[in-house]
């Protein structure tokens, strides 16, 4: 077959691919929610396609999973707290993240993904293709409907205990700084770890 035999026969699929609402799976664990919902909310707009128009409705499903493991630093799950109007006397009620996570742990993730879509006529509809669960456990008949996978913001780390013993560790370190107290590569410093690195220059 030619070349633009090729390409007639891609073009089908091209168009299918672009205007079919596809399912993508994102995974929230250990990622931030306010850098998360700027992925979901740009699938669930269809801002990743070509044929994208703020009058035209193109998005996309977003299935997000582990909602539960989400990470913030420690002052702000203390410290940031949400405010919602109670409906009487026009007095309103503020709970912290840690007790609101506590409660719902797909409350935030909803929450910041709404933030990052914004005042718009159509945010309803939008929420509506967002499918959130606290665990990796999602049903059957919606597993079989997911496309892709919708790449991570953050690598998520790999534990010690889940790292070979024959697997080399390369220790990631600031040019100009050494490691100390490394022989013949019985010791393995953590390359996060401030108290094994000393400055050359």
């Amino acid at each position: 077959m030619s070349v633009g035999g090729l390409r007639s026969a891609w073009r089908p699929l091209q168009n299918w691919l672009t205007f079919s609402r596809r399912w993508f799976l994102l995974d929230a664990r250990w990622e931030i929610p306010e850098e998360l919902a700027y992925n979901a909310a740009r699938y669930l707009r269809g801002l990743h396609k070509p044929i994208y128009h703020p009058n035209s409705d193109c998005g996309d499903h977003v299935v997000v999973i582990n909602t539960k493991w989400i990470a913030y630093p420690e002052q702000i799950w203390e410290n940031r707290q949400y405010f919602e109007f109670t409906a009487y006397g026009s007095k309103g009620e503020y709970t912290p993240f840690r007790q609101l996570h506590k409660e719902d742990p797909t409350v935030l993730v909803k929450k910041a993904i709404s933030l990052e879509i914004g005042p718009c006529i159509e945010r309803k509809q939008l929420q509506s293709r967002l499918h959130l669960f606290s665990e990796n456990e999602i049903t059957p008949e919606l597993a079989s409907q997911l496309h892709a996978v919708i790449p991570r913001i953050r690598p998520l780390p790999q534990k010690l205990k889940d790292v070979d013993d024959n697997e080399e560790i390369v220790d990631e370190v600031r040019p100009g700084w050494k490691l100390e107290g490394v022989d013949d590569g019985s010791a393995r410093p953590l390359p996060w770890s401030a108290g094994g690195l000393k400055n050359t220059k």
